[in-house]
């Protein structure tokens, strides 16, 4: 008799044990809460993630990632203002629904290397996000590529931040988040008319910098910034 129920123990156990493992699966894999728009590309090995700014998936965002994906890198971007919409958000938060997509999307798109885009505010989350993410990521990380990066992040959101610039107590300085990891490969691209940039103030001697006419939209010319982050990827 004892010994029925230690095998009725034993197998429950490890039922619960598969039915926890399952539950955390599905929770890493499961991205039906985030505001992704995935733009796939047939070839190549590389898997960008792309944080948008606060405009959404708008022309920037489209426009490079099909120039990307034309060019063996699949984009999945994530609508950084949808994101920011749902609850008070912070760097924990973007490093930890970074993750899932990356975890995701190498697997589903058999892809092995990662490039890390943001383009304004989504700029600011980056170095945040590289610098949380798991050591088993990050090493697959070729390339932190920042477009009209400002000098604070902000990880909350108001209407108001869509006509002008403010700055909020809980805003978090960008450059020494950068500084902690001289292990990441950086690019940063700003508008010669930007009044409020890091990339200027960034080691040019670690750093890829990038300065293009125009203003935080740098004239338009998208398919150009794709190229130029293409040429900042290392080369094996």
């Amino acid at each position: 008799m004892d010994k029925i129920r230690w095998m009725h123990h034993a197998l429950a156990l490890a039922t619960v044990t598969l039915s926890s493992a399952l539950a955390a699966q599905t929770s890493s894999t499961s991205l039906g809460d985030l505001p992704l728009t995935e733009v796939p590309s047939v070839n190549g090995t590389t898997l960008a993630l792309f944080w948008s700014g606060d405009g959404g998936w708008a022309d920037l965002t489209r426009s490079v990632s099909k120039e990307l994906a034309a060019n063996g890198i699949a984009v999945v971007g994530v609508n950084s203002r949808a994101w920011l919409d749902h609850d008070t958000r912070n760097a924990d938060d973007a490093a930890r629904d970074s993750e899932r997509i990356l975890r995701a999307y190498l697997t589903r798109w058999s892809r092995s290397r990662i490039i890390l885009i943001g383009y304004s505010r989504g700029a600011g989350f980056l170095p945040f996000v590289v610098n949380r993410l798991p050591p088993d990521l990050r090493q697959r990380v070729d390339l932190v590529a920042l477009m009209g990066a400002e000098h604070a992040a902000s990880f909350e959101f108001h209407l108001m931040d869509l006509v002008r610039s403010s700055s909020r107590s809980s805003d978090q300085a960008v450059i020494p988040e950068i500084q902690r990891n001289t292990g990441v490969r950086y690019f940063c691209l700003y508008g010669t008319t930007e009044t409020d940039t890091i990339c200027p103030a960034l080691d040019a001697a670690r750093i890829h910098i990038v300065a293009r006419s125009g203003d935080h939209h740098f004239d338009r010319n998208y398919p150009a910034i794709a190229h130029d982050i293409m040429k900042s990827l290392p080369t094996f």
